[in-house]
């Protein structure tokens, strides 16, 4: 079982940066979460559990948690969100838009990976 917990400081407080491939040890459900020191966070959860590639996606949210703070963090995913619903309500057509969308590097890396955020 797989699991990597890192502390990260932002300008804005620090937050708790989770990854795990099973949830109370037994049921698959490989996620990231980010979590602030005080208030609810968010969660990322992938497509795959193989230890290597969590290892890499924790890493890639830690690095893109060293350069925000956690409320840039869920103004950057809400406006995500947004472009999804978005994009099921026009058409299947746009998805096309969001791969080539000027990211930051780490979240490029997870896209192929991304199952949802909660």
């Amino acid at each position: 079982m797989a699991t990597f917990t890192t502390d990260v400081q932002t300008p804005a407080g620090d937050v708790v940066v989770m990854t795990k491939s099973r949830v109370l040890g037994i049921l698959k459900r490989p996620s990231t979460s980010v979590i602030p020191r005080h208030g609810l966070g968010v969660q990322f959860r992938w497509v795959t559990d193989d230890p290597d590639k969590l290892e890499y996606l924790h890493r890639l949210i830690v690095s893109f948690m060293n350069n925000v703070t956690y409320p840039e963090l869920r103004a950057f995913l809400n406006l995500y969100i947004n472009f999804n619903n978005e994009v099921q309500r026009i058409g299947k057509q746009l998805e096309m838009a969001l791969p080539s969308a000027p990211l930051p590097d780490e979240l490029q890396g997870i896209w192929p990976y991304l199952k949802a955020i909660v």
